[in-house]
Order: C-alpha cells, then structure tokens, then sequence
C-alpha cells in the first residue's frame, strides 16, 4: 500500500522526469549502443528506379559483388556485396562525385555513414559503429575537414582517444 510519503516521492520524481527529462546523459566517457541497420527501404527504391543495370564482379577487396544502377540525371547508386551475397555497402554518387556512403556488418549494423552537402565533399555529423551497434567514433567535418572533437572508444564503449581539430 501507498502511504502519502511514498505518493510524495513518486509525483516529485514524476515532476523532475518531466521537467529535467529521464534519459541518462553520456558523458562522452562512455559510447552507447545505436542498432542502426541496413535501410532496406532504400535498398529496394534502389533496386526498382533505374535506367540502366549491370554488375561488376570484383575480386579485390571487401566488395565481391557491385551492382551498378544507373539513373538519366546522372545518379548512379551502387549496392556492394560480400561473397556471400550480403550487402556491405551502399553508395550514390551525382555527376561522378560521392552524395551518400554508408558500409555494413554482415549482420547487418552499420559500420558508419558519410554524407556530403556538396557532391564529393563530406560536411556534417559522422559515427562509426561496432558489430553490436556500441559507438566506435563520433565526429564532424565542415567542408571535407575535421573539425572540433573527435571522440574514439574501445569495444567496451571506454573513451581511448579524443581528438581536438
């Protein structure tokens, strides 16, 4: 049973959770976990918007299979596959230069996403992830530079580096 000291507690608590927010705070000593997973939906609009199509096979690197979907505005989206025919990578480029990059897990997590504000320039916020979603690094670059800190952590989610750009 509730007494009115316990009902006290639990509207100030309450109060302070809608007020201050009960998310925990990172520190930036510590890197949380983002299950961040192949966009299936963009695989698929991929994969169904094209003009032109082939596939590439390619014995160097990570990439074995490298399918190449063209679009008449000079778009050209690439879906990247490892030997076993799983998706590693997605990339779309306009004009020749790079406006989207983000590689995988084969268990599908994201390794990291790039953008670009301007076609071949990376702009912006980017993360890098571990096989089971833990933050690996976090960054920014303004116009194709890092900038600010760049924060680095172990498998364990411990700060090991941080940077100052």
């Amino acid at each position: 049973m509730i007494n009115k000291f316990n009902k006290i507690l639990i509207f100030a608590f309450l109060s302070y959770c809608t007020l201050m927010g009960c998310k925990p705070k990172n520190d930036k000593k510590t890197s949380i976990i983002e299950v961040k997973k192949l966009n299936n939906e963009l695989v698929k609009k991929i994969q169904e918007t094209y003009d032109s199509f082939y596939v590439e096979n390619n014995d160097k690197g990570d990439f074995r299979i490298i399918e190449h979907y063209f679009i008449k505005d000079s778009t050209e989206n690439k879906i990247l596959k490892d030997s076993n025919g799983i998706i590693s990578g997605i990339s779309i480029k306009f004009k020749g230069k790079n406006i989207f990059a983000e590689e995988y897990y084969s268990n599908g997590q994201s390794k990291g996403v790039i953008n670009f504000e301007t076609p071949g320039i990376i702009h912006g916020p980017v993360k890098f992830y571990y096989p089971n979603g833990r933050i690996r690094a976090t960054g920014q670059y303004d116009n194709g530079f890092e900038i600010g800190l760049w924060y680095e952590y172990d498998s364990l989610g411990k700060l090991k580096t941080l940077q100052s750009y």
